[in-house]
């Protein structure tokens, strides 16, 4: 799927959908899907007949591909939506499936964080906005070889900081719904997730 049909699948007011239509090069990780998720970790993934991935109990997803081993820039997209005030694990490339190794977004306590590692330290972005349970928002982490941003609802929020290229990598587990070590596991809803070899 190309960008133009990637826009064409999303909502005409989507933040994700101005996204695609920027022409980012999207890598194949779950972009338009959407994900219930308990707040229990689990292996199993299913999808629907529309080739959606939908989580009963117990549900997260995982992969180990070098595609995701982006350390010169990368964005990360999602709408999520979650169910309980509980912390959110949202999106995270591990490096040997450790927490806080390579780049992650998440929620803790009601804000949104974009994160990355550079040199064994932890760049963060932490946002404004009050991540309210039971309300959908828009949330994006990019980093362009310079400069971490967090995106709450298509609005720069946070103080960006500056990160030089690369940050840092290796081979080790993307996963959605869940962060590193089994950590903040998501209970509510995550669509739409995207994945970019670009800042936005």
């Amino acid at each position: 799927m190309d960008y133009q049909q990637l826009a064409a699948r999303l909502p005409r007011d989507s933040f994700l959908r101005a996204v695609a239509k920027r022409r980012f090069a999207r890598l194949p990780l779950w972009t338009g899907a959407s994900l219930w998720l308990d707040a229990t970790p689990g292996p199993n993934v299913l999808t629907d007949a529309a080739g959606n991935f939908v989580a009963a109990s117990s549900q997260y997803l995982s992969v180990t591909d070098a595609s995701y081993n982006l350390t010169n820039a990368v964005s990360v997209v999602a709408t999520v939506n979650r169910a309980t005030a509980a912390d959110c694990g949202i999106f995270e490339k591990t490096i040997g499936g450790t927490l806080n190794t390579q780049y992650l977004l998440y929620v803790q306590a009601g804000t949104a964080f974009a994160r990355v590692v550079k040199g064994g330290f932890t760049q963060t972005v932490t946002g404004t906005t009050t991540i309210v349970a039971g309300t959908s928002f828009n949330l994006a982490l990019s980093y362009d070889g310079t400069t971490l941003r967090l995106y709450v609802n298509g609005v720069s929020e946070g103080t960006p900081v500056a990160v030089a290229a690369p940050i840092d990598g290796g081979s080790g587990a993307a996963t959605v719904g869940i962060l590193g070590g089994g950590t903040f596991p998501t209970n509510g809803q995550i669509e739409s997730v995207g994945v970019f070899a670009k800042g936005l």
